[in-house]
């Protein structure tokens, strides 16, 4: 019976590890770097000149958000929701601020 309760504790321990929540906070400053993302395009240009000679480059990421758009409060507000279990105590703005 022992041995039986432990492996439940054991087991118990180990599927809340894989839960996967983390704090408000936390949630809070991972969701607001990435609510600009929140209508499926990011892009970044880059340009310069250094000793090498010019230099330059463009990255644009597309995620699956594209075909589902929201504005970046609604990304956010989702986001912190889905990676903590609970609601934002603080709004996008004050985040970024």
């Amino acid at each position: 019976m022992k041995s039986s309760l432990a492996l439940f504790a054991v087991a118990l321990i180990g599927l809340s590890a894989c839960s996967g929540m983390t704090s408000v906070r936390n949630a809070e400053e991972t969701c607001a770097k990435d609510a600009d993302l929140s209508d499926g395009f990011r892009g970044q240009v880059r340009a310069g000149i250094g000793t090498n000679g010019p230099s330059g480059g463009l990255r644009i990421t597309v995620s699956d958000r594209i075909f589902n758009p929201t504005t970046p409060e609604e990304f956010y507000d989702n986001c912190v929701f889905q990676r903590s279990g609970q609601a934002p105590t603080r709004t996008l703005v004050q985040v970024l601020g």
